[in-house]
């Protein structure tokens, strides 16, 4: 098996480092807010799910090449958003 370039081994260490941490906190932001629990639980729901969902969110964008995890990682981002603009 050939060996990576190291410019490329940056890049999806970058998209998976980096890519996934706006995903994984947009998803306990959103978790957050339609939850239907009381707001103590909300908030235990929105401080502590991001932290493994960036942990599994980063392990699968380290198996993808760098250019579908940031594809990926961009648009969940994108979608999460709105989703977390458009719920009061």
């Amino acid at each position: 098996m050939a060996r990576k370039p190291r410019k490329q081994l940056a890049l999806e260490l970058s998209a998976a480092l980096l890519g996934t941490l706006p995903v994984a906190l947009f998803t306990g932001l959103a978790l957050a807010r339609l939850a239907p629990l009381s707001d103590q639980g909300r908030a235990v729901v929105g401080l502590y799910a991001p932290l493994p969902l960036y942990a599994v969110l980063a392990c699968l964008a380290a198996r993808m090449r760098w250019k579908t995890a940031w594809f990926a990682c961009a648009t969940t981002t994108f979608a999460l958003e709105a989703v977390l603009r458009t719920v009061n």
